[in-house]
């Protein structure tokens, strides 16, 4: 499996909406976890990351990896601290995240 730094950015665009990318990701992150590739899997395997990485996840829900759930929940002390730690110099695998967003 490539790392998601070396796919072709085309290919996981968060933008095209032919292409439901963010929901994909979500299950590749559920199978590298040993979880079964679905909406559940994806959420559960997402959730132990961010633990893993000890980044604040009360108040954190995932129902699809989509985000467009009204039931899925990210506080903003979460959002910031991923922001923080993928633009930090000791998580430069992290840096994608950064590089990846839409502004």
């Amino acid at each position: 499996m490539w790392p998601l730094t070396a796919r072709p950015a085309s290919r996981i665009s968060l933008a095209d909406r032919a292409s439901p990318a963010s929901a994909i990701l979500s299950r590749q992150v559920a199978i590298v976890r040993g979880k079964p590739a679905s909406f559940d899997g994806g959420a559960q395997a997402t959730r132990e990351v961010l633990a893993d990485l000890k980044l604040p996840v009360e108040g954190f829900g995932l129902i699809d990896g989509s985000g467009l759930s009204y039931s899925d929940h990210v506080t903003a002390q979460l959002l910031t601290a991923v922001l923080a730690m993928a633009s930090s110099p000791q998580h430069p695998e992290l840096r994608a995240i950064i590089s990846g967003l839409p502004v």
